[in-house]
């Protein structure tokens, strides 16, 4: 660099601190200049107008550079000089401008920006629709009514089932324990719940007989009473398992007894008054008659051993009934050979058998096909001793 020998300055030229000249061209990504942050690149159609611009002095921006934008608009169907020859693939889009752009001030950002993007100015605003009504809405909140109705109609349930629900009873007899206990049943739940839907489904069927609707869901209210009613079968066959009866928990098992003991503490003590529980500990209930905890229902194998073993007397027990009903009218018919002792011990032993074959199985035909064998086995015992015994005489 040139230095002044005299004042031992450097020789600064002004040219080396001028401002490049603008290029021409058009304001793309890869050639924009420091105008291209307050200024948009225009782009229409396929092609890229161009922009003759006047240079300006040197340090300052050009003052025709909005004028330069609005003729890339207005002049955006000419063809570059070098491309005259070449025909535009597509048909280029003009674009109206504002006349606000030409007062814009060098350096600022035109006050009118949104009315030269007609595709922004004129596209309406998203407009909201009205809120959705419960008619709309598939899952809407019961109406208020319907709740408050709901609310008594539980009550209601609660109030006829209470009694069989929960019950607080003492041993009476003497030499036990007086202290009470406690039992829940949880069979009474299926048939509180059998009810529920029974009044609902009568609710809907008088809807449809004088509204003339089909009330939704009604279906759905039909399938669950069927399986409650089913369940209730099932239920109905462990009322003979005594304390294995998976549908009661009582403080005669070991078990329930504290668990009762630990629900009941978290019972206001006011509450507890009414059954007598104020205080609930260790001592509060009767002993329970198991000694080690036991599952609930007890295991598979103890229950299939137990269950063999009852299905084992109950054949006994009715293998010596029978056998008493066939030996007993034979002494008395042979100790006392009579025609009106025969006639008599069969009738009633045949009366007695029905009555008993009734009471214990199931079937009428099985009823019948069994005291019909037995009447037939007595008439030919008699038939068998009354003739030697006439024969005597």
């Amino acid at each position: 660099m040139p230095h002044d020998e005299e004042s031992g300055l450097a020789l600064v030229d002004e040219k080396d601190y001028a401002a490049p000249p603008p290029r021409q061209g058009t304001f793309s990504q890869d050639n924009s200049t420091v105008d291209a942050r307050h200024f948009l690149p225009q782009r229409t159609g396929t092609g890229l107008a161009s922009i003759s611009q006047p240079h300006s002095a040197p340090g300052t921006r050009p003052s025709s550079l909005v004028g330069s934008l609005a003729s890339v608009v207005t002049n955006v169907g000419n063809p570059r000089p070098d491309q005259s020859h070449a025909e535009p693939t597509t048909k280029p889009i003009s674009r109206p401008t504002s006349s606000k752009q030409a007062s814009v001030k060098i350096g600022t950002r035109p006050s009118s920006f949104e009315e030269s993007s007609p595709s922004l100015a004129q596209s309406p605003a998203p407009t909201q629709g009205p809120p959705p009504s419960s008619e709309d809405v598939p899952e809407a909140l019961p109406h208020p009514v319907e709740e408050a109705g709901d609310v008594e109609f539980g009550r209601w349930l609660v109030e006829q089932f209470r009694k069989d629900l929960f019950d607080i009873y003492r041993d009476q007899r003497p030499g036990k324990d007086n202290r009470p206990h406690l039992l829940v049943n949880l069979a009474a739940l299926n048939r509180m719940r059998m009810r529920k839907l029974q009044v609902k489904l009568v609710q809907e069927v008088l809807r449809m007989r004088y509204e003339k609707t089909e009330p939704k869901g009604w279906e759905d209210l039909l399938e669950q009473y069927i399986n409650a009613t089913r369940d209730n079968d099932f239920i109905r066959t462990c009322v003979h398992r005594d304390l294995d009866d998976p549908f009661i928990v009582i403080t005669e098992r070991l078990v329930d007894a504290s668990v009762f003991r630990s629900l009941l503490n978290t019972v206001p003590e006011e509450q507890r008054r009414t059954d007598g529980l104020e205080s609930v500990t260790e001592k509060t209930f009767a002993p329970p008659v198991e000694k080690t905890p036991q599952p609930i229902g007890g295991t598979r194998l103890e229950r299939t051993q137990k269950q063999k073993t009852e299905e084992f007397f109950k054949r006994l027990a009715f293998s010596l009934v029978g056998g008493v009903f066939l030996i007993a009218p034979m002494w008395l018919m042979v100790l006392h050979n009579t025609k009106y002792t025969a006639l008599v011990a069969t009738s009633v032993s045949v009366v007695l058998c029905g009555m008993v074959t009734a009471w214990k199985l199931e079937q009428p035909h099985t009823v019948l096909s069994t005291t019909a064998a037995y009447a037939a086995v007595l008439v030919v015992f008699v038939g068998t001793n009354i003739a030697p015994a006439q024969k005597s005489n």
